[in-house]
């Protein structure tokens, strides 16, 4: 059987989001400009002939003062896959200058000269996205490893939304759970 992964993200919502608490993203993934290869990640329509294809599932936990809690479920293993998926559909990720920010803060930060905006802008010192379950058949047994909300996350949680972290770290337990049980 195959590994499933799952990943916690933070993330800004904006128009682009259509609201809905489940959801699936299957747009294509390339590198549009060669100069820009291994750096950023285009999407294109799941009918495209342009890019690869790519397959991501999401489950929002939370939602609350524009910010999403929720969880990503990588069905394919591309570059930036999760990123550029949850941007597509209206939900960057906080802390991600590629693509929350642009290419431009992304080169400012690389060169480190990030403005006190850049960084206000940002608000997290590196992508809200972390892995946090992991399925795997290990000796023939289905074995699932999990992980907390990384410590470095509670208070960017605690400072944008008022969940209990210990009714999200529930909320996420029984999203990941059913995901696992699913065929």
């Amino acid at each position: 059987d195959r590994v499933k992964k799952c990943y916690f993200f933070m993330s800004k919502e904006n128009d682009e989001y259509d609201g809905r608490d489940t959801f699936e993203s299957k747009e294509r993934l390339g590198a549009s400009e060669e100069g820009l290869k291994r750096v950023y990640i285009d999407a294109y329509p799941e009918d495209s002939i342009d890019g690869k294809h790519a397959h991501t599932k999401f489950k929002i936990l939370h939602r609350e003062n524009g910010y999403i809690l929720g969880l990503a479920f990588p069905q394919t293993g591309r570059q930036h896959q999760i990123r550029v998926h949850a941007k597509v559909r209206g939900l960057p990720l906080v802390g991600d200058k590629l693509y929350l920010g642009g290419f431009e803060m992304f080169q400012r930060f690389k060169d480190k000269f990030a403005t006190p905006e850049d960084h206000e802008m940002m608000e997290f010192n590196r992508h809200a996205l972390h892995a946090v379950a992991l399925r795997i058949n290990y000796q023939g047994n289905e074995k699932v490893f999990r992980s907390h909300i990384p410590k470095d996350f509670i208070p960017l949680i605690k400072n944008k939304v008022t969940i209990a972290l210990s009714e999200l770290e529930k909320i996420m337990e029984t999203a990941i759970l059913n995901y696992f049980e699913a065929k």
